[in-house]
């Protein structure tokens, strides 16, 4: 799960904006944070593991006011159902919005489908302008093995 992968960053000292992990369920308490702005991302159990990449397969909202995050929470949630997927644990992750100068994406297999590469996108902003092929970003192709 995506949760656990910042926790895992976190505890080696790795700068993750604060963020908190939630599943709907609870009654949401953002006392962790004094900032006004959140990311709203998904951290579904099958989600980014060795076996499988589901990269974009669901919702992230971002800049998202803190009056409206639990609005958001159920609009992740409801992103999970695209897939038919039962019996899996699926957490939300409310976390402080970082306005980033730079942002990057990194497949640890090449998407064209050449598994010993590895290839990073990196540009100007926020990530999901990378993604959405919105801004100018440079290509990192790195051989593995």
């Amino acid at each position: 799960m995506k949760h656990r992968n910042l926790e895992i960053l976190r505890e080696h000292y790795i700068n993750v904006p604060d963020f908190i992990v939630v599943d709907g369920k609870e009654e949401l308490d953002l006392s962790f944070s004094k900032e006004e702005l959140f990311a709203v991302r998904s951290s579904f159990e099958v989600e980014d593991n060795d076996e499988n990449s589901f990269a974009g397969q669901f919702d992230t909202f971002l800049n998202i006011n803190r009056r409206d995050v639990s609005f958001y929470i159920d609009k992740v949630k409801e992103s999970y159902k695209k897939l038919n997927i039962t019996n899996t644990a699926s957490k939300v992750i409310v976390q402080e919005m970082i306005q980033s100068d730079y942002s990057g994406v990194i497949f640890t297999a090449n998407p064209t489908g050449i598994l010993n590469e590895m290839v990073i996108v990196a540009g100007e902003g926020l990530g999901c302008n990378i993604v959405e092929d919105k801004n100018f970003h440079n290509n990192l192709l790195l051989q593995c093995g």
